[in-house]
């Protein structure tokens, strides 16, 4: 998603969280933290292309959830990724 539909658009945000709620239900969703954060797009697209080519043998049942943490130069960017069980 683009970071300023979520920077600028507090409403978005709701939203979105209620997605994921609807999505991994209460008791999983709350272990997922969204936030905004520099870059996005450019750590977004490197762990898509990280979570395709590592999971791109197995079918979409035996995916998992995970949470990948980011360092990148003394900055850290906590970022989940959510492969649906």
């Amino acid at each position: 998603m683009d970071g300023g539909l979520y920077e600028h658009y507090p409403q978005y945000r709701k939203y979105l969280q209620d997605a994921v709620d609807e999505l991994l239900g209460s008791e999983i969703s709350k272990n997922v933290i969204i936030e905004h954060s520099k870059d996005g797009s450019g750590i977004g697209a490197a762990l898509l292309a990280a979570a395709n080519s590592k999971y791109a043998s197995k079918p979409l049942t035996d995916r998992h959830y995970e949470a990948l943490e980011l360092r990148d130069g003394g900055s850290d960017y906590s970022v989940c990724s959510v492969f649906r069980m």
